[in-house]
């Protein structure tokens, strides 16, 4: 419930969140008004109504500390970046860079942004269609490592996705940044420039260790 009301004020123009939340603080605090020696005089169901009242002030401060929380969270920038690997994962799909600047010129998984309702899954089911033209069997796709800064300004989810040979060169650029099929030996002996993680990312794949695990590392 809290999340569905939290949705509902984000969704709210500023000026009707200011006046939701002054609303809130006369309804907390239009007690502290009242005489002690009119309270006592109050019959039994005003004082279960002043109860009541107590009850409601600690579900709205757990839903502000709800608010504060998601604000927090919410101001992380998410992605994704997925591998699609042929069967034996001697092949791999990447793309070519061309934005943001630090990237242009080199190799990385494909993905992009989570959009607003969307999970991480859908995100890269969705960008891999959109980069590449091919669409994913979307519970394929395998979660095994989330990287983010230290400061966690941002997050990025990593999956891989293991077809044959026939798909893989199915894929097609679609934006004008173009797919590329490497073979992972070569992407070790650096005949590619790729994104500085990008070797140990693609080798946590080929580990069957980390086959249905979930890493996060700070960077």
């Amino acid at each position: 419930m809290l999340n569905k009301f939290h949705d509902w004020f984000a969704n709210q123009s500023i000026p009707i969140q200011w006046i939701i939340d002054i609303l809130i603080l006369l309804f907390i605090f239009w007690p502290v008004s009242i005489p002690i020696d009119i309270v006592i005089k109050w019959s039994y169901q005003f004082r279960l109504l002043l109860v009541a009242h107590h009850v409601l002030v600690i579900v709205i401060m757990v839903y502000w500390l709800h608010r504060l929380l998601n604000k927090k969270k919410n101001n992380m920038i998410k992605y994704v970046a997925g591998f699609m690997f042929n069967n034996d994962k001697s092949r791999v799909a990447l793309i070519l860079k061309n934005k943001p600047d630090w990237q242009k010129g080199y190799l990385n998984g494909i993905g992009g942004k989570i959009e607003p309702n969307e999970n991480s899954l859908e995100a890269i089911h969705r960008e891999f269609k959109e980069e590449t033209g091919f669409t994913t069997e979307k519970e394929l796709w395998k979660h095994y490592a989330t990287v983010s800064d230290i400061n966690k300004t941002y997050s990025v989810d990593f999956y891989y996705y293991v077809t044959n040979n026939d798909n893989l060169n199915k894929l097609i650029s679609t934006t004008d940044e173009r797919i590329f099929i490497a073979n992972v030996d070569e992407i070790d002996l650096d005949y590619f420039e790729v994104i500085p993680n990008l070797k140990w990312l693609i080798r946590i794949c080929l580990d069957e260790n980390f086959r249905f695990g979930e890493i996060t590392l700070n960077t």
